[in-house]
């Protein structure tokens, strides 16, 4: 049910995300649920409120709105599952992103908003983001899981930003996409490993580190937690005999709305792969534009290469601000050049994440795309219509490549 509030403008058919906002009027609410996907489990529910201030015209007036000076009378009643709360504008939040978290145990999530402001103009309104729920246990653990089987096998990792590969620990202010060190950091990352729905452990996080020794080598997932960044999911985290296993936990920072975010992860070998992202042309008439590590920008920094792992694991990072209509093609390459590299692009073991407002997606060299020459094509998406979906051979693996970077078999 809602009376005045609903996705507005592009947004109502953006595939990347959309807002929900109040309308051209000065009050309303939207109320709904949906099912959760595991009976008595306790989730994680993670969104933002997007405050505009006045300034330039940006895409859906965020961070700043050309319709003039948003109002401090501003404020949002947020309910989820009981418990309410009320947020409000200030000087402070105008230009930014409020984080909003939640842990609920229930078998749906049931949410009402109530905006109000004291001017009807929709473009000087906040608005609030897809939220994002999180599995933290079922109902057959307590939060720090029944713990792992003694064995001979041992799992560290380190918790970084995708943005620029620096530890994302306690205390210490992170990059959030747009600039430096925006987003505070009040503890440490929730780290979990899990088996099949069961938690099997909440691992102790110091310093954005951890180790765990003597456990029974399996196949588990591993999930990374933070507010402010969107959720961490790896459901190949595999512990094998007399093996240490080893992982980071990456954390992409959360986007504006019509905004996307490509990164590439792997194992230790081999030490250097290469995430590509084409751009459409611009009328047909500009040269294309790859962004990889030869070129780490196209069409006025609305693509950009944002981190460049070179030592094994990734990240590599491509963030993409502003569509253009065409379509778009991620590919990735290993980068020592010539030749067949399917064995070595299997052996890579390589995810590509697609973070969104409207969701997350995460490819695998094993399952998703395939494989020619040098190179693992991955996806495409529609710049106009953000329909997001995995390569094959009519879509990809042909037309233009980087003739400047390795890993360009055509």
């Amino acid at each position: 049910a809602f009376e005045n509030v609903g996705p507005e403008g592009e947004a109502a058919e953006d595939r990347m995300g959309s807002e929900t906002k109040l309308a051209n009027a000065k009050s309303g609410s939207i109320e709904g649920s949906f099912p959760m996907a595991a009976e008595g489990a306790t989730w994680y529910v993670q969104f933002y409120i997007g405050w505009p201030k006045a300034g330039d015209d940006y895409p859906h007036n965020f961070p700043e709105t050309g319709a003039g000076s948003p109002s401090l009378q501003d404020e949002i009643k947020v309910e989820i599952n009981g418990e309410t709360e009320v947020y409000r504008a200030s000087d402070a939040q105008q230009g930014h992103m409020q984080i909003i978290t939640r842990e609920i145990t229930a078998d749906a999530l049931v949410y009402r908003f109530e905006f109000t402001s004291d001017n009807d103009n929709a473009a000087l309104h906040p608005f609030i983001s897809n939220a994002e729920v999180t599995i933290l246990h079922d109902s057959t653990t307590g939060p720090e899981g029944e713990g792992f089987e003694r064995g001979k096998s041992s799992f560290k990792g380190k918790c970084i930003n995708t943005i620029d590969g620096k530890a994302v620990k306690k205390l210490f202010k992170q990059h959030d996409g747009y600039a430096k060190r925006q987003i505070a950091i009040e503890g440490e990352a929730t780290v979990l490993v899990f088996e099949g729905s069961k938690l099997i452990q909440r691992v102790a996080v110091n310093k954005a580190k951890w180790r765990v020794r003597n456990i029974r080598p399996g196949q588990y997932t591993c999930i990374g937690i933070m507010p402010g960044f969107y959720s961490f999911y790896n459901a190949e985290c595999v512990f094998e005999k007399d093996k240490e296993f080893f992982t980071y936990v990456m954390f992409s920072p959360r986007l504006r709305p019509g905004e996307a975010r490509s990164y590439l992860s792997w194992g230790a070998r081999p030490r250097d792969m290469d995430l590509y992202m084409l751009v459409p042309h611009k009328g047909g008439v500009e040269p294309p534009c790859e962004v990889n590590w030869n070129n780490k920008a196209c069409s006025s920094s609305a693509l950009t290469l944002d981190y460049d792992a070179k030592s094994g694991y990734g990240p590599e990072t491509i963030s993409l601000h502003k569509f253009r209509d065409g379509k778009y093609r991620v590919r990735v390459s290993e980068y020592r050049g010539v030749g067949d590299h399917k064995e070595w692009l299997l052996k890579s073991d390589s995810q590509v994440t697609l973070n969104s407002e409207g969701f997350t997606r995460k490819f695998s060299v094993h399952k998703d795309g395939f494989i020619k020459g040098r190179n693992w094509y991955v996806f495409t998406i529609d710049g106009k219509s953000k329909r997001v979906l995995p390569c094959n051979e009519m879509t990809c693996g042909h037309g233009y490549h980087d003739a400047k970077a390795l890993g360009n078999d055509a």
